[in-house]
């Protein structure tokens, strides 16, 4: 079940490069909220940047998820990525070399992604330890 916090329900648009600083000011400040340590601040961070910078680059837009995902036998912090506009996207191979998933993959707990024909949707969490 993913729950949007109530204290912080957060969506952000991606369009252009000044969106780049503010999300990830607000995925850094939600994982500290969320009693997440540094380091995984930190890559989190880095994830959303990747993310923010691969699209901007292909004139991608997308709208950005802060959720809590909770489930009975776990917690995380999830980031949806909605990317909008992916008629240039061939198939998911393409799609996973946009995002430099790759690069992506080995920052967070767990990510993914899939595409169809109206959107792709890339999923990042980071599991919470309490």
């Amino acid at each position: 079940m993913r729950t949007l916090s109530a204290a912080h329900p957060r969506q952000f648009p991606i369009t252009d490069e000044r969106d780049i600083v503010p999300v990830r000011q607000a995925v850094r400040q939600r994982a500290r909220d969320l009693g997440l340590g540094l380091i995984q601040q930190a890559k989190i961070a880095a994830a959303i940047s990747t993310v923010t910078r691969a699209l901007i680059a292909v004139n991608g837009q997308a709208i950005l998820h802060l959720w809590t995902f909770n489930s009975p036998t776990r917690q995380a912090f999830e980031v949806t990525c909605i990317l909008t506009n992916t008629s240039s996207i061939a198939d998911l191979a393409q799609l996973e070399h946009t995002l430099h998933f790759d690069e992506i993959r080995v920052l967070v707990d767990e990510a993914t992604v899939s595409l169809d024909a109206n959107e792709a949707i890339l999923t990042l969490r980071m599991r919470l330890n309490h």
